[in-house]
């Protein structure tokens, strides 16, 4: 499990992962050829003292053997790529 916080323009998130190696008795899997990690990345923001109301829980499968910290560390990055795009 890894945790981690991130704090930009009066927000705060928090996020959590966990991720599980073995995937051989998740009856999904017969669909996941090569799926080597099956992770969830759960977060919760806080923006100007205000605790938002909802867990976001986002749902990760990947034929790479990653870690919870590579995992997470793989999902931020793909998100800081998405929001540069489009918040050009």
């Amino acid at each position: 499990m890894f945790n981690e916080a991130d704090y930009q323009k009066n927000r705060e998130e928090f996020r959590c992962c966990a991720v599980r190696h073995d995937v051989s008795n998740l009856p999904e899997t017969i669909h996941w050829e090569g799926a080597k990690t099956v992770g969830v990345i759960v977060s919760y923001r806080k923006e100007k003292g205000k605790v938002s109301n909802e867990l976001c829980h986002r749902y990760y499968i990947s034929s790479a053997l990653l870690t919870a910290e590579e995992l997470a560390r793989s999902a931020r990055e793909h998100w800081q790529i998405e929001n540069g795009l489009h918040g050009v």
